[in-house]
């Protein structure tokens, strides 16, 4: 997932640049101690496989306050 995350698309608005006028922005974080600015769209479409379950899961549980 983390691949994933790294070869998706930077997002424009936080890196000043133009992009859809109804995009509020993405998300800039840090991940592995790298910073990151990317688009909400497209970073966090993961891959249902497998191999990513458990982590979908522990998003999912994050998320639901678990």
């Amino acid at each position: 997932m983390k691949a994933d995350i790294r070869k998706s698309g930077d997002c424009k608005k936080l890196s000043g640049l133009n992009c859809s006028p109804t995009c509020s922005g993405g998300y800039q974080f840090t991940m592995d101690g790298e910073e990151f600015k990317k688009c909400k769209n497209m970073a966090f479409f993961h891959s249902l496989r497998e191999e990513n379950y458990d982590a979908i899961k522990k998003l999912i549980r994050s998320e639901l306050g678990e």
